[in-house]
């Protein structure tokens, strides 16, 4: 997701993504070797969350050591910060807050900066990036489609159209090099209760 303005804010998003990511490849060499059984979800999300509050607790030593401090970000910078890579790493990144939001029947995104969305009550909005560009859109997809099944699932000039199920049901298919920017579009089957007399 995109940096705010905090001076620090892009500093610390690296150094956290960097630690948990480091962190958990590590354990999962170290289990790999010791035979035991792989990590569950919870499990390595706990993890992740521990990795993350370290790296921001070494952060904010390190800036408060340097004379200016001038990287030090507030605590609601630091809670976004953390929150977001790890919906990177666990989830969907930019999309994941709104696959999270029920009321969100469809998500079409049109390059990165283009995010609009409609509810399930017809009302239509537009809503933040969900990548800082369009390579990182990209990438995202190529992510989601690697982890949708056991069958390699490419995203590029040799195949620009991928179609995957996102772990939630959503359906999303994603188009890139045959449009000018590459799109996104996700559809939330939402099933209403309806009585015969209805």
């Amino acid at each position: 997701m995109r940096d705010g303005n905090h001076p620090g804010e892009a500093a610390l998003r690296t150094a956290v993504r960097q630690a948990v990511s480091e962190g958990l490849a590590e354990r999962i060499r170290t289990d790999e070797h010791n035979g035991q059984t792989a990590m569950d979800y919870p499990t390595r999300r706990a993890l992740a969350e521990r990795l993350a509050a370290h790296a921001t607790d070494a952060y904010a030593h390190t800036e408060l050591t340097r004379p200016s401090g001038s990287g030090l970000v507030p605590d609601e910078v630091e809670r976004r910060v953390v929150a977001s890579v790890l919906d990177e790493i666990f989830g969907m990144a930019g999309l994941q807050p709104l696959l999270a939001n029920e009321d969100i029947e469809n998500i079409n995104v049109n390059g990165a900066n283009q995010v609009f969305v409609r509810y399930a009550d017809g009302r239509r909005a537009q809503m933040p990036p969900v990548a800082d560009s369009d390579e990182e859109l990209i990438d995202l997809v190529r992510s989601l489609a690697a982890r949708s099944g056991v069958d390699e699932r490419r995203f590029d000039r040799g195949a620009p159209g991928v179609s995957v199920e996102l772990p939630d049901g959503s359906r999303m298919f994603a188009v890139m090099a045959v449009t000018g920017r590459p799109s996104i579009s996700i559809r939330r089957h939402r099933f209403q209760q309806v009585t015969l007399p209805q």
